[in-house]
This record gives structure tokens, sequence and C-alpha cells, in this order.
């Protein structure tokens, strides 16, 4: 489950920014929310008008799935249809509600939306915990174009907004997902798409790296029931890095590729994407941080207008990635030079920083207006 707690606007360093604050470490109670879900929390200081157009949302695996709420209650009407949407899956706007997304995401919203009203003995499911849920999922790279030279690039009009997670943490994250396989038939986990029950089918990477990855998490466990948690991790590393397929993901999911995919990006490709973050190429619309999540929904509105509704914040202001523990297993995930999500994070925290700054006074008064933290369920 998620902790849940309320970012300090001060909170300016990148040294301190994974560090709770006082408030945070105070015990926290259940608390009954005081508004509805789709009331507004907060609107910018210019007003509810929302300003971009052509919005994709590259959801980066393990990044919060929760943010889809902030994005299609901006960019689609109306907002209030998202208040009850499952932190666990990501919203399913209707056909023709969403006038702020690009041409590329309203075929995203067309195709899931279509698949939701097919007869039931049409579709397919992907059984969960709660129940079988429809197959619809945002983990796509961004839409790319080529240019006059044959290069590609974002594809003209559209505003990539996506969530950085810090890599090593991330592939922990991403790996213990997995991991939920370990116990069970490796057959099933090997299961095509439209039946798979575990995790990780639309991570965008080859079938046989996802297999080889899962294979050895599987013998790991069938070798020994009580196998520690970095002897696992480290065979999954093992299975990924020989395909090119272990580091990159957010690097890769920016300049188009899937997260896994089994390419590692060239010299040219990986200034772009640096060039891409920083903000001297355009494409890239809003940089949020997983682990500064409430100042992330914030930071979404200020620079794009449009209200911040009640249900974007309750229950999730932040992540528990903005408190969890260091893991022995990050030493594993963490690629260094050799990972160019590295570099790519610093460059997106230098950029939120920079907008934090330059968003102040809009910052303070909607971090300010947010619920108290609380527990999430």
């Amino acid at each position: 489950m998620l902790w849940c707690v309320l970012a300090s606007a001060g909170e300016a360093s990148e040294a301190s920014h994974m560090q709770p604050s006082a408030r945070a470490l105070l015990p926290q109670e259940f608390a009954t929310p005081q508004r509805s879900p789709s009331s507004v929390v907060w609107t910018p200081s210019t007003g509810a008008e929302r300003k971009t157009h052509g919005l994709f949302w590259s959801h980066i695996p393990k990044t919060s799935t929760t943010f889809g709420r902030t994005i299609f209650a901006y960019a689609c009407q109306p907002a209030e249809q998202f208040a009850n949407v499952s932190t666990h899956i990501p919203p399913q706007p209707e056909t023709g509600s969403c006038d702020r997304l690009s041409a590329q995401q309203n075929r995203l919203v067309d195709q899931f939306a279509l698949y939701r009203h097919m007869d039931e003995d049409k579709r397919s499911y992907v059984p969960s915990r709660r129940g079988p849920v429809v197959r619809t999922w945002y983990h796509l790279g961004a839409p790319t174009a080529a240019d006059d030279e044959g290069r590609s690039e974002v594809a003209p009009g559209v505003a990539v907004v996506t969530l950085l997670r810090k890599p090593s943490m991330r592939i922990r994250s991403e790996f213990r997902m997995m991991m939920t396989c370990a116990p069970h038939d490796v057959d099933t986990c090997h299961a095509g798409p439209a039946v798979n029950p575990t995790p990780g089918t639309d991570w965008g990477w080859e079938w046989a790296v996802r297999s080889r990855a899962l294979r050895a998490l599987f013998d790991a466990y069938q070798s020994d029931p009580n196998v520690s948690e970095t002897v696992s991790a480290q065979r999954y590393a093992d299975a990924l890095s020989s395909d090119n397929a272990l580091w990159g993901c957010q690097t890769r999911m920016l300049l188009g590729y899937g997260c896994h995919e089994s390419h590692e990006p060239t010299a040219d490709e990986r200034a772009y994407a640096m060039k891409l973050m920083r903000g001297s190429e355009p494409g890239v619309g809003f940089v949020g941080l997983t682990e500064r999540y409430a100042e992330s929904v914030c930071l979404f509105h200020a620079i794009n207008g449009g209200s911040l509704f009640a249900f974007e914040v309750e229950s999730h202001n932040a992540t528990r990635a903005s408190t969890e523990p260091a893991s022995p297993v990050d030493s594993i995930f963490d690629g260094q030079d050799n990972d160019p999500d590295v570099q790519l994070y610093d460059l997106a925290v230098a950029r939120f920083e920079r907008e934090l700054r330059a968003h102040r006074s809009d910052m303070t008064a909607c971090l300010a207006a947010l619920p108290a933290p609380t527990k999430a369920r």
C-alpha cells in the first residue's frame, strides 16, 4: 500500500528531496476527507483556463499510475468522471471527451473505449486480485516522427507529460512486482497478453527477453523458496543486461522506444534525450518526480492551468517512494555511468527545481491547500 506524505514547498535541494519532512515523521491517523473528491482544491493564479494542447502521457512503468487522474481530468470533460478511478488502473475516458490530448493519445483512448464497449464474449481480461480487469495501460514511448535529415524526434505538436523516478529505485520496484510471479507456474507467467495474470506484459520488451527474466526469478525460487532478495535481484539484472534491456528505460521511452526494448541508445539519441529533458528541444511539456508527488501535481497545474481536484491528491499526497528506505539491491540496479537514466534523472531534478522557483507563489498556495497527510489503506 502507499504511504502518503505531503511535501514541503521549501524542500528545494536535490540532497534533501528524498528525506521525509518533520511533519511526515509524526504519527498519522486515517483521516476522513473533509470534502467531496470532485471538489476543487486549488486553482492557479492565472485561473482555471487550460493552457496546453497535444498532451501525451508516456507512463514509465513504476512511476505512478495515479498521475493519470491528473492528466485526464485536465484533458477530458467532465473532469469529475475521474473522481472514483482506482489508483491501480489508469483512467479510461470515453471517445471524443478529451480535447487537450494529442492525436496519438486520443487514438489510445478510442481503442480502449471500443474495447470496453465490446460484447463480453469478445473481450479478453487480465485476472487480478480485485477481479478481472480490462487491459488498458499507457506504457508507451513518446510519439516520434523523422526530421528533415531522417532523425527521429518527438512528433510535432506533441507535449509529452511524464514522471521520472530515481533509476535504481524504479528498477527495484519493477523487480519486486515481477517477483510476484516467481512462486507460480512459469508457463502461466509466460502466457500471452490476453490471458496473462502477471505484471509487466506491456513494458515494451521482446517476449524472449521478458521470458528470460521470469525464468531467472522462477528458477531461483524453485531452487530455494527462501532465496534472498539480493540473489534474485542479481539474476534478474543479469538476465536483462545481456540484451541491453536493464538500464535506460526512462531515456528509451523519451526517445519513443519501449521501457525494456533491447536497444542501446546511440550517442546522438542520448544527447537528444538530455536536450528534451533540459527543455532546449521542444517536445516535453511537463516532467514531475515520483518521489515528490504532491509538488508534481501542483506544479503541473501551475504550469498548465486548470483546477486541481480533491481526487488528484486525497489519500495520495505523495508516494511511498518518498520515504521508503534504501535497500541492498539498489546497488545491483545502479548503473551509474552505464545507465543514461542517471543523467536524465539529474536533469529532471534540475528542471523541476527551476520550475518550482518560477512558480513559487502558486506552489506555496497550492501545497497549503492540499489535504493533511494521511495513510492510504
